[in-house]
């Protein structure tokens, strides 16, 4: 079990790439917005799906891994899965939306950074969901501009 919950949480061997394996596991989230985006409904469920197993799965790695540990990245792909729900299926929406999800996580501004200190394990999967949150909502609001 221990081995499994390992793998999922650092997307198998993207946790271990030494720099910027957050950032190439925001990609696998952008990879399934372009496969599964076009199906709203579907995209929207297997987000709360990864959304659910992200924080089910990273505070069991915490224990493993220690506390926020850089090879727990499934945290990433879920954050940026949310920061893409019912965005237009496109390069330029998925590439705004990476890298405002990026900014967003890396920079943590109020209350994201709140979320990760005061919540303990919870808080490592939190940040990164409410990166995603800020992300939707600036998208969105672009989007209805």
């Amino acid at each position: 079990m221990q081995r499994l919950v390992k793998a999922l949480a650092s997307c198998g061997p993207v946790g271990y790439i030494p720099i910027a394996s957050g950032s190439v596991a925001s990609l696998i989230g952008v990879g399934l917005f372009a496969a599964l985006g076009s199906f709203p409904a579907l995209y929207a469920e297997v987000t709360l799906g990864v959304v659910v197993l992200s924080f089910a799965v990273t505070m069991r790695a915490e224990a493993l891994f220690g506390e926020d540990d850089p090879r727990i990245v499934l945290d990433e792909v879920a954050g940026q899965m949310v920061s893409l729900l019912w965005i237009p299926v496109s390069a330029g929406w998925a590439t705004w939306g990476f890298f405002l999800f990026r900014f967003f996580d890396i920079f943590k501004p109020p209350p994201i950074r709140w979320l990760e200190e005061r919540l303990g394990p919870a808080g490592v999967c939190a940040d990164d969901v409410a990166a995603g949150l800020y992300t939707l909502l600036i998208l969105q609001l672009i989007k209805i501009l």
